[in-house]
Protein backbone atom coordinates (compact mmCIF):
# COMPACT_ATOMS: atom_id res chain seq x y z
CA UNK A 1 0.00 0.00 0.00
CA UNK A 2 3.30 2.41 0.63
CA UNK A 3 3.72 3.39 -2.77
CA UNK A 4 0.19 3.89 -3.43
CA UNK A 5 -0.28 6.25 -0.40
CA UNK A 6 2.64 8.05 -0.08
CA UNK A 7 2.85 10.27 -2.75
CA UNK A 8 -1.38 11.48 -2.00
CA UNK A 9 0.18 11.63 2.02
CA UNK A 10 3.54 13.64 0.96
CA UNK A 11 1.34 16.37 -1.73
CA UNK A 12 -1.17 16.83 1.05
CA UNK A 13 1.72 17.63 3.68
CA UNK A 14 3.42 20.04 1.24
CA UNK A 15 -0.33 21.76 0.90
CA UNK A 16 -0.83 22.04 4.21
CA UNK A 17 2.26 23.74 5.33
CA UNK A 18 3.68 25.66 1.77
CA UNK A 19 0.25 26.58 0.41
CA UNK A 20 -0.74 30.34 1.69
CA UNK A 21 -1.48 34.29 0.60
CA UNK A 22 -0.43 37.00 2.10
CA UNK A 23 -2.62 40.23 1.63
CA UNK A 24 -1.19 43.70 2.33
CA UNK A 25 -1.91 47.08 1.77
CA UNK A 26 0.84 46.97 -0.97
CA UNK A 27 -0.71 43.47 -2.46
CA UNK A 28 -0.68 39.61 -2.64
CA UNK A 29 1.97 37.49 -2.08
CA UNK A 30 1.29 33.81 -2.68
CA UNK A 31 2.80 30.05 -2.51
CA UNK A 32 2.27 26.99 -3.77
CA UNK A 33 2.05 23.62 -3.29
CA UNK A 34 5.69 23.47 -5.53
CA UNK A 35 7.26 26.67 -6.95
CA UNK A 36 8.72 29.85 -5.38
CA UNK A 37 7.15 32.76 -3.59
CA UNK A 38 5.43 35.20 -6.01
CA UNK A 39 3.75 38.56 -5.73
CA UNK A 40 1.34 40.75 -7.58
CA UNK A 41 0.48 44.75 -6.69
CA UNK A 42 -3.45 45.61 -6.05
CA UNK A 43 -3.05 47.18 -10.02
CA UNK A 44 -2.37 44.02 -11.42
CA UNK A 45 -5.25 42.67 -10.42
CA UNK A 46 -7.80 42.62 -13.81
CA UNK A 47 -10.67 40.26 -12.33
CA UNK A 48 -11.97 38.17 -9.46
CA UNK A 49 -14.91 35.77 -9.09
CA UNK A 50 -15.99 32.13 -7.76
CA UNK A 51 -16.54 28.94 -9.88
CA UNK A 52 -18.43 26.13 -8.53
CA UNK A 53 -17.84 22.43 -9.56
CA UNK A 54 -20.30 20.35 -8.85
CA UNK A 55 -17.72 17.43 -7.87
CA UNK A 56 -15.44 19.57 -6.00
CA UNK A 57 -17.39 22.57 -5.19
CA UNK A 58 -16.27 26.14 -5.15
CA UNK A 59 -13.38 28.44 -5.58
CA UNK A 60 -12.18 31.62 -5.67
CA UNK A 61 -10.50 33.05 -8.64
CA UNK A 62 -8.19 35.68 -9.26
CA UNK A 63 -6.86 36.77 -12.47
CA UNK A 64 -3.54 39.11 -13.13
CA UNK A 65 -2.75 40.91 -15.83
CA UNK A 66 0.19 38.92 -17.05
CA UNK A 67 -1.89 36.38 -17.41
CA UNK A 68 -1.06 34.75 -14.04
CA UNK A 69 -4.04 33.23 -12.07
CA UNK A 70 -4.46 32.33 -8.30
CA UNK A 71 -7.14 30.26 -7.30
CA UNK A 72 -7.87 28.84 -3.95
CA UNK A 73 -10.76 26.63 -2.31
CA UNK A 74 -13.17 27.04 0.18
CA UNK A 75 -11.48 25.37 2.72
CA UNK A 76 -9.04 27.89 3.04
CA UNK A 77 -8.71 30.05 6.70
CA UNK A 78 -9.62 33.43 6.79
CA UNK A 79 -11.41 33.24 3.11
CA UNK A 80 -13.92 35.48 3.86
CA UNK A 81 -11.51 38.41 5.49
CA UNK A 82 -9.02 37.74 2.19
CA UNK A 83 -11.87 38.07 -0.23
CA UNK A 84 -12.90 41.13 1.62
CA UNK A 85 -9.12 42.64 0.96
CA UNK A 86 -9.75 41.82 -2.41
CA UNK A 87 -12.85 43.89 -2.64
CA UNK A 88 -11.22 46.73 -1.04
CA UNK A 89 -8.04 46.99 -2.48
CA UNK A 90 -8.81 45.77 -6.54
CA UNK A 91 -9.86 48.92 -7.16
CA UNK A 92 -8.81 48.38 -11.12
CA UNK A 93 -10.73 45.00 -11.74
CA UNK A 94 -13.21 44.13 -13.99
CA UNK A 95 -15.51 43.22 -10.81
CA UNK A 96 -16.32 44.99 -7.85
CA UNK A 97 -17.64 42.14 -5.86
CA UNK A 98 -17.63 38.27 -5.45
CA UNK A 99 -19.90 36.81 -8.28
CA UNK A 100 -20.55 33.27 -8.91
CA UNK A 101 -19.45 32.35 -12.54
CA UNK A 102 -20.64 29.37 -14.95
CA UNK A 103 -19.48 28.77 -18.58
CA UNK A 104 -22.51 30.81 -19.82
CA UNK A 105 -21.23 34.55 -17.76
CA UNK A 106 -22.21 35.25 -14.00
CA UNK A 107 -24.84 32.91 -12.55
CA UNK A 108 -27.98 35.37 -12.03
CA UNK A 109 -31.34 35.04 -11.86
CA UNK A 110 -33.62 31.97 -10.03
CA UNK A 111 -31.88 28.62 -9.16
CA UNK A 112 -34.25 25.64 -8.34
CA UNK A 113 -32.30 22.80 -5.69
CA UNK A 114 -34.69 19.63 -5.45
CA UNK A 115 -34.22 15.82 -4.34
CA UNK A 116 -34.43 13.20 -6.97
CA UNK A 117 -33.97 9.09 -7.48
CA UNK A 118 -30.40 10.00 -9.04
CA UNK A 119 -29.51 10.59 -5.25
CA UNK A 120 -30.33 7.34 -4.18
CA UNK A 121 -29.19 5.45 -7.29
CA UNK A 122 -25.34 6.71 -6.47
CA UNK A 123 -25.97 5.74 -2.47
CA UNK A 124 -26.53 1.97 -3.70
CA UNK A 125 -23.78 2.34 -6.26
CA UNK A 126 -21.73 3.51 -3.19
CA UNK A 127 -22.73 0.53 -1.40
CA UNK A 128 -22.22 -2.35 -3.61
CA UNK A 129 -18.77 -0.51 -4.63
CA UNK A 130 -17.95 -0.96 -0.53
CA UNK A 131 -18.57 -4.69 -0.62
CA UNK A 132 -17.04 -5.45 -3.70
CA UNK A 133 -13.78 -3.76 -2.17
CA UNK A 134 -14.41 -5.67 0.77
CA UNK A 135 -15.01 -8.99 -0.74
CA UNK A 136 -12.27 -9.16 -2.57
CA UNK A 137 -9.64 -8.22 0.21
CA UNK A 138 -11.35 -10.21 2.29
CA UNK A 139 -10.87 -13.01 -0.63
CA UNK A 140 -7.41 -12.38 -0.96
CA UNK A 141 -6.72 -12.87 3.09
CA UNK A 142 -8.43 -16.21 2.71
CA UNK A 143 -6.43 -17.03 -0.41
CA UNK A 144 -2.85 -16.62 1.00
CA UNK A 145 -4.19 -18.06 4.45
CA UNK A 146 -5.35 -21.52 2.28
CA UNK A 147 -1.90 -21.20 0.54
CA UNK A 148 -0.01 -21.14 3.65
CA UNK A 149 2.15 -24.20 3.80
CA UNK A 150 5.12 -23.48 7.05
CA UNK A 151 3.81 -24.99 10.29
CA UNK A 152 4.65 -22.12 12.27
CA UNK A 153 2.22 -19.81 10.45
CA UNK A 154 -0.89 -22.25 9.42
CA UNK A 155 -2.27 -20.67 12.83
CA UNK A 156 -1.50 -17.09 12.39
CA UNK A 157 -2.77 -17.19 9.19
CA UNK A 158 -6.56 -18.53 10.63
CA UNK A 159 -6.38 -16.04 13.42
CA UNK A 160 -5.32 -13.36 10.56
CA UNK A 161 -8.70 -14.50 8.57
CA UNK A 162 -10.87 -14.28 11.72
CA UNK A 163 -9.68 -11.01 12.41
CA UNK A 164 -10.01 -9.48 9.25
CA UNK A 165 -13.61 -11.40 8.85
CA UNK A 166 -14.72 -9.54 11.86
CA UNK A 167 -13.40 -6.00 10.85
CA UNK A 168 -15.25 -6.79 7.18
CA UNK A 169 -18.44 -7.61 9.11
CA UNK A 170 -18.56 -4.69 11.41
CA UNK A 171 -17.60 -2.21 8.30
CA UNK A 172 -20.19 -4.06 5.94
CA UNK A 173 -22.83 -3.51 8.99
CA UNK A 174 -21.77 0.55 9.47
CA UNK A 175 -22.43 1.09 5.86
CA UNK A 176 -25.63 -0.71 5.17
CA UNK A 177 -27.14 0.70 8.21
CA UNK A 178 -25.77 4.33 7.26
CA UNK A 179 -26.81 3.59 3.72
CA UNK A 180 -30.01 2.85 4.68
CA UNK A 181 -30.63 5.93 6.76
CA UNK A 182 -29.20 8.02 4.29
CA UNK A 183 -31.69 6.72 1.26
CA UNK A 184 -34.41 6.80 3.79
CA UNK A 185 -33.76 10.79 4.30
CA UNK A 186 -33.96 11.26 0.74
CA UNK A 187 -36.96 9.52 0.32
CA UNK A 188 -38.63 11.34 2.65
CA UNK A 189 -37.55 14.65 1.10
CA UNK A 190 -38.99 13.79 -1.84
CA UNK A 191 -42.04 12.22 -0.76
CA UNK A 192 -42.34 15.79 0.91
CA UNK A 193 -41.53 17.49 -2.12
CA UNK A 194 -38.98 19.60 -0.47
CA UNK A 195 -37.33 21.96 -2.59
CA UNK A 196 -35.24 25.43 -2.55
CA UNK A 197 -35.45 28.41 -4.25
CA UNK A 198 -33.19 30.72 -4.63
CA UNK A 199 -31.70 34.20 -5.94
CA UNK A 200 -30.63 37.83 -5.24
CA UNK A 201 -33.35 38.78 -2.43
CA UNK A 202 -33.39 35.60 -1.05
CA UNK A 203 -34.39 31.76 -0.67
CA UNK A 204 -37.63 30.00 -0.70
CA UNK A 205 -38.25 26.49 1.02
CA UNK A 206 -41.16 24.50 -0.14
CA UNK A 207 -42.51 21.51 1.46
CA UNK A 208 -45.72 19.73 0.23
CA UNK A 209 -46.71 22.44 -1.79
CA UNK A 210 -46.22 24.76 1.00
CA UNK A 211 -43.65 28.22 0.70
CA UNK A 212 -41.63 29.63 3.28
CA UNK A 213 -40.31 32.99 1.98
CA UNK A 214 -36.98 34.47 3.45
CA UNK A 215 -34.97 37.22 2.90
CA UNK A 216 -31.14 36.63 2.98
CA UNK A 217 -30.61 38.97 6.44
CA UNK A 218 -33.30 36.52 7.94
CA UNK A 219 -30.96 34.17 8.15
CA UNK A 220 -28.44 33.72 11.23
CA UNK A 221 -26.04 30.91 10.62
CA UNK A 222 -25.74 27.17 8.73
CA UNK A 223 -23.90 24.19 9.40
CA UNK A 224 -23.46 20.52 8.11
CA UNK A 225 -22.43 17.23 9.94
CA UNK A 226 -21.27 14.14 8.30
CA UNK A 227 -24.65 11.79 8.28
CA UNK A 228 -22.93 8.69 5.98
CA UNK A 229 -19.09 8.00 5.17
CA UNK A 230 -19.10 5.66 2.05
CA UNK A 231 -18.30 6.26 -1.46
CA UNK A 232 -21.37 9.06 -1.93
CA UNK A 233 -20.84 10.63 1.25
CA UNK A 234 -23.77 12.63 2.45
CA UNK A 235 -24.27 15.71 4.57
CA UNK A 236 -26.65 16.88 6.98
CA UNK A 237 -27.67 20.50 7.16
CA UNK A 238 -28.90 22.94 9.06
CA UNK A 239 -30.27 27.19 8.43
CA UNK A 240 -30.51 28.77 11.07
CA UNK A 241 -33.05 31.84 10.31
CA UNK A 242 -35.39 34.18 12.67
CA UNK A 243 -38.07 31.91 11.40
CA UNK A 244 -36.82 28.56 12.60
CA UNK A 245 -34.97 26.14 11.35
CA UNK A 246 -34.72 24.37 7.63
CA UNK A 247 -33.05 21.17 7.78
CA UNK A 248 -31.26 19.93 4.09
CA UNK A 249 -28.68 17.47 2.98
CA UNK A 250 -26.28 17.05 -0.39
CA UNK A 251 -28.24 15.09 -2.24
CA UNK A 252 -29.81 18.71 -3.36
CA UNK A 253 -29.13 18.55 -7.27
CA UNK A 254 -25.94 20.90 -7.62
CA UNK A 255 -25.62 21.68 -3.87
CA UNK A 256 -22.47 22.67 -4.80
CA UNK A 257 -24.38 26.12 -6.06
CA UNK A 258 -26.76 25.90 -3.60
CA UNK A 259 -24.25 26.16 -0.50
CA UNK A 260 -22.40 28.87 -2.66
CA UNK A 261 -25.23 31.05 -3.36
CA UNK A 262 -25.99 31.33 0.47
CA UNK A 263 -21.88 32.39 1.22
CA UNK A 264 -22.31 34.76 -1.13
CA UNK A 265 -25.69 36.70 -0.41
CA UNK A 266 -25.80 36.05 3.28
CA UNK A 267 -21.93 37.08 4.30
CA UNK A 268 -23.44 36.98 7.64
CA UNK A 269 -24.13 34.04 8.19
CA UNK A 270 -21.34 31.60 9.86
CA UNK A 271 -20.91 28.00 10.62
CA UNK A 272 -23.03 27.31 13.90
CA UNK A 273 -20.93 26.73 17.24
CA UNK A 274 -21.63 23.16 18.60
CA UNK A 275 -23.40 23.71 21.91
CA UNK A 276 -22.83 21.56 24.74
CA UNK A 277 -25.06 18.99 26.50
CA UNK A 278 -27.03 19.17 29.54
CA UNK A 279 -24.93 19.44 32.37
CA UNK A 280 -21.88 18.69 30.42
CA UNK A 281 -19.51 21.61 32.58
CA UNK A 282 -18.41 19.52 36.00
CA UNK A 283 -17.15 23.37 37.08
CA UNK A 284 -18.29 26.32 36.78
CA UNK A 285 -17.71 29.03 34.11
CA UNK A 286 -19.80 31.91 36.14
CA UNK A 287 -18.33 35.22 37.00
CA UNK A 288 -16.15 35.09 40.14
CA UNK A 289 -14.89 37.95 41.72
CA UNK A 290 -14.82 39.73 38.43
CA UNK A 291 -13.26 36.82 36.17
CA UNK A 292 -14.82 34.11 34.36
CA UNK A 293 -12.88 31.01 33.68
CA UNK A 294 -13.55 28.69 30.28
CA UNK A 295 -11.39 25.45 31.17
CA UNK A 296 -11.62 21.84 29.40
CA UNK A 297 -13.32 20.13 32.26
CA UNK A 298 -16.56 18.25 30.64
CA UNK A 299 -17.88 15.00 30.81
CA UNK A 300 -17.06 14.61 26.98
CA UNK A 301 -13.80 15.16 27.87
CA UNK A 302 -13.44 12.84 30.78
CA UNK A 303 -14.99 10.27 28.94
CA UNK A 304 -12.12 11.18 25.94
CA UNK A 305 -9.16 10.73 28.50
CA UNK A 306 -11.26 7.45 29.51
CA UNK A 307 -11.50 6.19 25.81
CA UNK A 308 -7.86 6.73 25.00
CA UNK A 309 -6.04 4.62 27.44
CA UNK A 310 -8.05 1.59 24.88
CA UNK A 311 -4.89 2.48 22.23
CA UNK A 312 -2.18 1.10 24.44
CA UNK A 313 -4.51 -1.82 26.03
CA UNK A 314 -5.07 -2.68 22.53
CA UNK A 315 -1.46 -2.63 22.01
CA UNK A 316 -0.25 -4.90 25.12
CA UNK A 317 -2.97 -7.54 23.68
CA UNK A 318 -1.64 -7.61 20.26
CA UNK A 319 1.92 -7.73 22.16
CA UNK A 320 1.26 -9.82 24.70
CA UNK A 321 -0.67 -12.28 21.46
CA UNK A 322 2.40 -13.05 19.94
CA UNK A 323 4.22 -13.46 22.49
CA UNK A 324 1.93 -16.09 23.79
CA UNK A 325 2.43 -17.37 20.00
CA UNK A 326 5.58 -17.89 20.23
CA UNK A 327 5.44 -19.92 24.22
CA UNK A 328 2.74 -21.44 22.86
CA UNK A 329 4.06 -23.42 19.80
CA UNK A 330 7.35 -23.66 21.45
CA UNK A 331 9.38 -21.21 19.34
CA UNK A 332 12.58 -19.73 19.93
CA UNK A 333 12.01 -16.05 21.80
CA UNK A 334 15.36 -14.93 19.83
CA UNK A 335 13.40 -15.22 16.81
CA UNK A 336 10.52 -13.03 18.03
CA UNK A 337 9.55 -10.21 15.78
CA UNK A 338 10.96 -7.55 16.98
CA UNK A 339 10.24 -5.29 14.29
CA UNK A 340 6.72 -5.40 14.67
CA UNK A 341 6.68 -5.01 18.33
CA UNK A 342 8.84 -2.00 17.88
CA UNK A 343 5.90 -0.53 15.79
CA UNK A 344 3.46 -1.57 18.53
CA UNK A 345 5.46 -0.29 21.34
CA UNK A 346 5.81 2.79 19.59
CA UNK A 347 1.91 3.45 19.01
CA UNK A 348 0.98 2.72 22.56
CA UNK A 349 3.76 5.22 23.50
CA UNK A 350 2.38 7.49 21.58
CA UNK A 351 -1.26 6.86 22.75
CA UNK A 352 0.64 7.52 26.46
CA UNK A 353 2.04 10.67 25.77
CA UNK A 354 -0.97 12.25 24.17
CA UNK A 355 -3.08 10.96 27.15
CA UNK A 356 -0.73 12.69 29.23
CA UNK A 357 -1.17 15.90 27.06
CA UNK A 358 -4.90 15.51 27.38
CA UNK A 359 -5.13 14.93 30.80
CA UNK A 360 -2.39 18.09 31.94
CA UNK A 361 -5.18 20.34 29.59
CA UNK A 362 -8.22 18.78 31.30
CA UNK A 363 -6.90 19.67 34.83
CA UNK A 364 -4.63 23.07 33.84
CA UNK A 365 -5.49 25.00 30.45
CA UNK A 366 -7.59 27.46 30.94
CA UNK A 367 -9.10 30.87 29.25
CA UNK A 368 -9.40 33.55 32.19
CA UNK A 369 -11.62 36.44 31.02
CA UNK A 370 -11.72 40.02 32.84
CA UNK A 371 -13.20 43.64 32.16
CA UNK A 372 -10.50 44.88 30.21
CA UNK A 373 -8.66 40.99 28.45
CA UNK A 374 -8.51 37.12 27.67
CA UNK A 375 -5.81 35.63 29.33
CA UNK A 376 -4.86 32.30 28.72
CA UNK A 377 -2.59 29.84 30.93
CA UNK A 378 -1.33 27.39 28.19
CA UNK A 379 1.55 24.71 27.94
CA UNK A 380 4.37 27.75 27.53
CA UNK A 381 2.82 30.51 30.52
CA UNK A 382 0.08 32.55 30.98
CA UNK A 383 -0.40 35.39 27.89
CA UNK A 384 -2.61 38.21 28.06
CA UNK A 385 -4.43 39.90 25.19
CA UNK A 386 -6.58 43.11 25.73
CA UNK A 387 -9.67 43.64 23.89
CA UNK A 388 -8.43 46.92 22.00
CA UNK A 389 -5.99 44.81 20.79
CA UNK A 390 -7.97 41.94 18.84
CA UNK A 391 -8.61 42.34 15.62
CA UNK A 392 -10.16 39.62 14.70
CA UNK A 393 -12.06 36.09 15.91
CA UNK A 394 -11.16 33.23 13.78
CA UNK A 395 -11.29 29.39 13.45
CA UNK A 396 -9.60 26.59 11.25
CA UNK A 397 -8.68 22.96 11.78
CA UNK A 398 -6.69 23.54 15.17
CA UNK A 399 -9.72 25.32 16.57
CA UNK A 400 -10.39 28.86 17.29
CA UNK A 401 -7.41 31.85 17.81
CA UNK A 402 -7.69 35.51 18.86
CA UNK A 403 -5.63 37.64 15.71
CA UNK A 404 -3.78 41.04 17.32
CA UNK A 405 -3.96 44.48 15.29
CA UNK A 406 0.14 43.01 14.73
CA UNK A 407 -0.90 40.13 12.52
CA UNK A 408 -0.36 37.59 15.42
CA UNK A 409 -2.41 34.90 17.25
CA UNK A 410 -1.10 34.58 20.52
CA UNK A 411 -4.15 32.72 21.89
CA UNK A 412 -5.75 29.33 20.68
CA UNK A 413 -8.00 26.98 22.35
CA UNK A 414 -9.90 23.77 21.28
CA UNK A 415 -13.77 23.46 20.14
CA UNK A 416 -13.86 21.21 23.40
CA UNK A 417 -14.12 24.54 25.84
CA UNK A 418 -16.76 24.63 28.46
CA UNK A 419 -18.81 27.71 27.62
CA UNK A 420 -17.42 27.58 24.08
CA UNK A 421 -20.30 29.44 23.01
CA UNK A 422 -20.81 32.14 25.81
CA UNK A 423 -16.77 32.75 25.48
CA UNK A 424 -17.87 33.91 21.80
CA UNK A 425 -20.75 35.79 22.98
CA UNK A 426 -18.10 37.40 25.35
CA UNK A 427 -15.51 38.29 22.87
CA UNK A 428 -18.09 39.65 20.46
CA UNK A 429 -19.61 41.90 23.27
CA UNK A 430 -16.24 43.52 25.03
CA UNK A 431 -14.08 43.46 21.65
CA UNK A 432 -16.77 43.87 18.94
CA UNK A 433 -15.47 40.67 16.94
CA UNK A 434 -17.36 38.04 15.21
CA UNK A 435 -16.44 34.74 14.51
CA UNK A 436 -15.70 34.79 10.68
Amino acid sequence: MLPILLPGGVFALLYSLRTTVIADAYGLRWRKTLGPLQSAAWDDVTDYFRVVDKNWGASSHILLRDGRKLKFGSDWNDLKRLEAWVVEHAKGAKASGWLIRGKEGTIQGTHTFTYSENAIRAQKKALTASAVLMIVLFGGVVTLAVLERRPDQINAARALVLMFGGMCSFGGFQIIRDTRRAIRDIRKRIDHQERFELDEQGLTFWRDGEPQHLAWSELETASAKTLQANGAILYGGTLQTTKGVITFNTALNNQSLFRSMIALYAPQVVSAVPRPRLNDTLVSTEWDGGKRTFHYRTRGNRGGLGLLWSVPIFCALGAGAIVWMWLRYGLDLRDLPFGELSVIAGFALAGIFVWLFLLWRYKTARLVLDRESLTGHGLWGQRRVFFEDIAALGRDDLGYYIETNDGKRPLRWSANLAALHELLEELERRAGVVLG
